[in-house]
């Protein structure tokens, strides 16, 4: 009897033995599995940030070059003043009331502008935090290389999880200052179109004298 229930006790030790096996590699792969789709959207979000860098740039130069667009125009205004003036004095009265480059000037949306050109732009800060667990992440069981590979893999995606929280937080920051930067584009885009018809209908004028 006692050598019938040693061999029992054996055959269930055998078979928790082999279910832990099972288990252990299952969750092995699966933790493979975890840290190689973090590390492909941490490749993902890298890439996103440098497109969203490039197209940052991008919108900078088309924000200097509205900026030198108008510092060309108050040059064109001053030469058209210049033109309107009877005897090098005065503006003489035929050119029918064309003001250019005073005050201020309405885009076609009707929003007021200063004749300065607009150079200040908004700043943002950077988020941070995150970062690996301290301790372990799983509860050994067989205590092997399975389990110490398991522990290095979660480890590992923790690490990425930190990594892509800072990324999402700059990627946020940056869309941000784009935005407030096409915004910036648009307001100087419609301040050069209006300046740009009104000097051309001054021109115009003058040449019909």
């Amino acid at each position: 009897w006692v050598f019938i229930m040693a061999s029992r006790i054996e055959r269930e030790t055998d078979d928790l033995r082999l279910k832990a096996d099972l288990m252990t590699d299952e969750s092995l792969e699966s933790t493979r599995r975890t840290r190689q789709m973090a590390e492909q959207a941490l490749a993902v979000g890298g890439d996103t940030m440098v497109a969203l860098d490039e197209q940052g740039e991008k919108l900078e130069r088309i924000d200097r070059h509205l900026d030198d667009m108008n510092d060309d125009l108050t040059q064109a205004e001053r030469n058209i003043r210049e033109l309107q003036k009877c005897c090098g004095c005065c503006v003489c009265p035929c050119t029918g009331g064309i003001s250019i480059g005073k005050g201020t000037r309405k885009a076609h949306d009707g929003v007021e502008m200063d004749d300065e050109p607009i150079t200040t732009q908004p700043r943002s800060a950077r988020g941070g935090g995150g970062g690996a667990n301290e301790g372990p992440m799983i509860q050994r069981v067989l205590d092997d290389d399975r389990e110490d590979e398991m522990e290095e893999n979660l480890q590992a995606v923790s690490g990425v999880v930190g990594v892509m929280k800072n990324l999402a937080l700059d990627m946020g920051t940056e869309l941000g200052k784009q935005n407030r930067r096409l915004d910036d584009i648009n307001t100087k885009t419609d301040h050069t179109e209006y300046r740009t018809r009104q000097a051309d209908r001054a021109v115009k004028q003058e040449l019909r004298k």
